[in-house]
């Protein structure tokens, strides 16, 4: 290999792309017009910046972040994480949907405090309002989600997993 970049470069001027001006975007259009205004000469880029331009992950947009963060969490798939997504297209959004539901209990605690008749032969079950926030975090994506058929469908448990990573439900 060695003998044969020898061959190919020892007696030629290498003109190399200083990296700092190097982008993703601006990569390829500059090197197509290089080629077309100076045929005669070859233009080189760093392996440095050949590597930073070949980098999957340096690619990836913010939605393509947040669906391999909700894949991490065992049990989502990528149907799942897209159905979620569509729901809730970026972390930002889905973090300001839990937060919410805390601002609206933290509006309702008036009502909360309100016993309710029992209905039927079984004891009532009053929640404190710590309780009953967790418990609408669990259900938040179950509620949303959970009447989807097929693969996409996120239920209770899936639901209060994403509540525990995402809610801060303990």
């Amino acid at each position: 290999m060695t003998t044969l970049l020898k061959a190919q470069y020892e007696n030629k001027p290498l003109y190399v792309i200083p990296t700092q001006v190097l982008t993703v975007k601006n990569h390829s259009p500059l090197m197509a017009h290089l080629r077309q205004t100076h045929p005669e000469k070859e233009h080189l880029i760093e392996f440095d910046a050949f590597a930073a331009l070949s980098n999957k992950s340096q690619n990836l947009t913010l939605k393509d972040i947040f669906l391999k963060m909700l894949m991490r969490t065992k049990g989502i798939s990528a149907l799942k994480a897209i159905e979620i997504q569509k729901r809730w297209p970026t972390p930002v959004a889905f973090l300001e949907a839990y937060e919410q539901l805390s601002k609206r209990t933290t509006h309702d605690d008036d009502d909360s405090r309100a016993v309710p008749k029992p209905k039927g032969k079984g004891v009532a079950v009053i929640l404190d309002p710590e309780e009953l926030l967790a418990k609408r975090k669990r259900e938040l994506v179950s509620g949303e989600l959970g009447a989807l058929v097929g693969n996409g469908k996120v239920q209770g448990a899936l639901s209060a997993k994403l509540a525990e990573v995402w809610g801060g439900v303990l």
